[in-house]
């Protein structure tokens, strides 16, 4: 299996919404979660793109391009770790990580968000993640 940060149940066969991401931060540690019923009840209007793109576990080719994804967002879910009703207010990598795993619970894969006419295309005011 490739290294990955985080995995939908969906992409193991398992018809429930829930995740689960380890994403280290810039001190070195890491944010842990394992999530029921995540959703997003707000986003930034700012935009925010991994430099190299994205790739995924349930995606074997690659695909080139920037995936735009909100800067900020805040998500409510199910904490299975903690077992309480949880609120996180992410941004930067961590954000993106859990647009990505989110987008598994409607079939939405990071690819479908690349534009196809400008992969690459950043829009103005954006944040450029290395």
């Amino acid at each position: 299996m490739r290294p990955a940060v985080g995995i939908a149940a969906i992409q193991l066969g398992i018809p429930k919404k829930m995740l689960a991401v380890v994403v280290p931060d810039e001190e070195g540690n890491s944010q842990e979660f394992a999530l029921a019923n995540a959703r997003i009840v707000s986003e930034s209007v700012q935009l925010s793109y991994l430099k190299n793109g994205e790739g995924c576990l349930s995606v074997e080719k690659e695909h080139q391009g920037l995936v735009p994804r909100h800067a900020r967002i805040t998500v409510k879910a199910y904490d299975l770790l903690q077992d309480k009703e949880i609120t996180i207010k992410a941004s930067d990598y961590l954000a993106i990580v859990l647009q990505h795993e989110i987008d598994h619970f409607s079939g939405t894969l990071f690819y479908d968000r690349i534009n196809q006419n400008d992969p690459w295309h950043a829009e103005k005011d954006s944040i450029i993640i290395e």
